[in-house]
């Protein structure tokens, strides 16, 4: 229908504004028949150089893993060892405490005392010093913690470090002696005074123990934090 007698004018409709310096233009398409744009250039393999540096970066955590699971078993074959060394050295002591009372109450009748047993209890216990040590290593080393705590934690993993790091170059330094020692009773045939047991035996053990230690030690080295503090009273960590 059309307008109405006396109905006013519709008012023509307002202009649109004229774009001003801020007003963002849509990008013009491409022109008909216009070339494709190329693929960005693709960025440069690395060199021989930065190629051994990854290498190198991926390596290290692995070389580092495989020596802190070695030290693992380092440390478990030496707790084996300190286990049964202790058990050994008790047992032999306990058993003729028990013997010399019954010895002394049957009036010298009744003699079942293990004969060498304090050649027994004196060697378990040297067996026993090297994996103790070991053992011991897995909380940190002794350490006073109202001063350690009070140095940075940058400090203190440092120093930590490198008193393993000392710690396992004596114990091989200790397993070299140890091993010309076993070499030199060897060859002089010297055996104990009790039991006749050849001493090389016991030499080649502890500087087996030793080289644990110094495996251990290094494991220590590579892995350990800074150490942690134990707030027990009375104790030193």
């Amino acid at each position: 229908p059309g307008l109405r007698a006396g109905a006013p004018l519709p008012k023509d409709p307002a202009p649109a504004p004229a774009p001003g310096p801020d007003t963002k233009r849509p990008r013009p398409g491409p022109r008909a028949g216009a070339p494709l744009p190329k693929n960005p250039t693709p960025a440069p393999e690395p060199g021989p150089r930065h190629q051994k540096t990854i290498r190198k970066a991926r390596i290290a955590p692995a070389m580092i893993k495989r020596i802190s699971a070695l030290a693992d078993i380092a440390r478990r074959c030496s707790e084996a060892v300190a286990i049964l060394a202790v058990a050994l050295m008790l047992g032999v002591v306990a058993f003729n405490v028990i013997a010399r009372m019954v010895f002394d109450a049957t009036g010298t009748a009744v003699n079942f005392m293990i004969p060498g047993a304090i050649e027994i209890a004196s060697y378990s216990l040297l067996i026993l010093t090297m994996p103790a040590i070991a053992a011991s290593l897995r909380d940190g080393m002794i350490s006073v913690d109202i001063l350690v705590t009070r140095l940075p934690v940058s400090i203190q993993r440092l120093a930590t470090r490198f008193w393993f790091l000392v710690l396992g170059a004596t114990a091989l330094t200790q397993a070299w002696l140890f091993w010309h020692e076993m070499q030199a009773t060897q060859a002089r045939g010297d055996a104990t005074q009790d039991m006749n047991l050849p001493l090389y035996i016991f030499y080649a053990a502890v500087a087996v123990e030793t080289v644990l230690l110094a495996i251990v030690c290094l494991g220590e080295a590579l892995t350990h934090g800074a150490p942690k503090p134990d707030h027990g009273e009375g104790h030193l960590s």
